[in-house]
């Protein structure tokens, strides 16, 4: 199916008649690791075109299409999509919830966030890994935001145990201190000072020895 759709894209992606394949498609990303943001807008942008669709069967496949761009980020990969989605849609389910997940996201709002997860689990659950890329994400923002937490506010960020959070954030190059979390970036920095403090070391070494010369032959 990969050689089919790469040639559908680099041909005429935007033929009706090749819907039904990038529709597939779509389906396939979900329940695989498999991702392309060129089927993604092909198939948006047909919809476009087809005003008379079937409506069901295109929220089916937006939502697909938002939940992948949600696993993306950072990228820009949901608004892009969003974008390309007619705006009389953006109030309907579960296009309104997937907007909000991703306002929550964006916004580190982790608590509205998992609120919401729970409210399209059915349909957040149904994509493959889903659930751990997000938390890898969440585990970005909280590094980029805050150098140390306590164990407990990590394990309230990402929705798991403190046992668990542990275990995640480990896995991400976090090290735990006294119930403490310390983001990796604690570490490089402390790694880079150390460096720095051989180097004054050196130089002081380098300018004492030349100060006891300068004092013999005076």
């Amino acid at each position: 199916m990969e050689d089919v759709v790469k040639k559908i894209l680099e041909e005429n992606p935007y033929d009706e008649q090749e819907l039904p394949v990038l529709e597939k498609y779509v389906v396939e990303m979900s329940r695989t690791g498999k991702y392309n943001l060129d089927v993604a807008v092909a198939v948006l942008k047909l919809y476009q075109f087809s005003q008379d669709g079937n409506q069901t069967q295109q929220l089916k496949h937006i939502a697909l299409i938002l939940v992948k761009c949600l696993m993306a980020l950072p990228k820009i990969d949901f608004q892009l999509c969003l974008r390309l989605i007619p705006e009389k849609l953006h109030v309907v389910e579960p296009v309104k919830t997937l907007s909000s997940v991703y306002d929550a996201l964006e916004g580190g709002r982790f608590d509205e966030y998992w609120t919401l997860h729970e409210q399209a689990k059915l349909l957040l659950d149904s994509v493959k890994d889903y659930t751990t890329t997000i938390r890898q994400y969440i585990g970005q923002l909280m590094q980029s935001s805050q150098r140390r937490l306590p164990v407990a506010e990590a394990a309230q960020s990402l929705h798991t145990s403190e046992e668990e959070a542990v275990k995640f954030l480990g896995e991400q190059g976090w090290k735990i201190d006294g119930g403490i979390c310390v983001s990796p970036a604690v570490a490089q920095d402390a790694k880079g000072r150390g460096g720095g403090d051989l180097v004054d070391r050196s130089i002081a070494a380098l300018v004492g020895r030349a100060a006891v010369s300068f004092d013999v032959t005076h």
